[in-house]
C-alpha cells in the first residue's frame, strides 16, 4: 500500500475553498470591525483561523454544486460593490418571481436561543444577538444588489450542544 499525504488546507486542494476576492475593502473587515469594537475579547484582532472559515467555504461549494444541478436558477453572482465595499453574497436564485438572495452559514454556534420570531409583515427573524453579523451581512447585500428577500442555510455543527455535554 502507498500513502500519500494531502496538503493541510483547503486552498492547497484541487477544490478552490472560496471565489477569489478583489483587494480594497470587504463588508466583511467592516463587520469584524464594529463587533470587535463592541465584544472585543469575543473578536480578538488578528488573522482569521482558516480551521475556522475552510470548512464553511467547503459547505458553501458543496450547496453550489448540490444546488446547480437541482436548481437551474440558482448561482454564485461573484462580487458587488456599492461605494468602495466590496460585497460577495453566496448565491442568487432567479426561480421564482423575485430573485431571493441566498446565504449559507456553517457554524459550530449553539442553535440554543435561535428562535425565529414572526413578524406582522409573515416575515422572520432571529432574535438572539449572537446572529446580529448574519443579518447584518444579509441586510446589507440586499441593499446593495436592490433585492427585498433573503433566505438563509445555517449548518449546526452541534446543534444546540445538549449531546456535547
Amino acid at each position: 500500500m502507498i500513502i500519500h499525504r494531502l496538503p493541510d488546507t483547503l486552498d492547497d486542494l484541487l477544490l478552490e475553498a472560496s471565489p477569489p476576492r478583489s483587494p480594497g475593502l470587504h463588508l466583511s473587515t467592516i463587520i469584524r470591525s464594529i463587533l470587535q469594537s463592541m465584544e472585543p475579547k469575543k473578536y480578538a484582532d488578528g488573522p482569521v483561523n482558516p480551521l475556522y472559515t475552510d470548512p464553511g467555504f467547503t459547505f458553501e461549494r458543496v450547496l453550489e454544486i448540490a444546488w446547480a444541478s437541482r436548481h437551474a436558477g440558482m448561482f454564485r453572482p461573484g462580487e458587488f460593490e456599492k461605494d468602495g465595499i466590496a460585497c460577495s453574497p453566496d448565491y442568487i436564485d432567479l426561480s421564482g418571481p423575485d430573485p431571493v438572495l441566498i446565504e449559507s452559514k456553517m457554524t459550530e454556534m449553539s442553535m440554543i436561543n435561535c428562535e425565529c420570531q414572526e413578524r406582522t409583515c409573515g416575515l422572520t427573524h432571529l432574535t438572539d444577538s449572537k446572529f446580529r453579523k448574519w443579518l447584518w451581512q444579509i441586510a446589507a447585500y440586499l441593499h446593495v444588489m436592490g433585492m427585498t428577500k433573503a433566505r438563509l442555510h445555517a449548518l449546526w455543527m452541534r446543534g444546540d450542544y445538549k449531546k456535547v455535554r
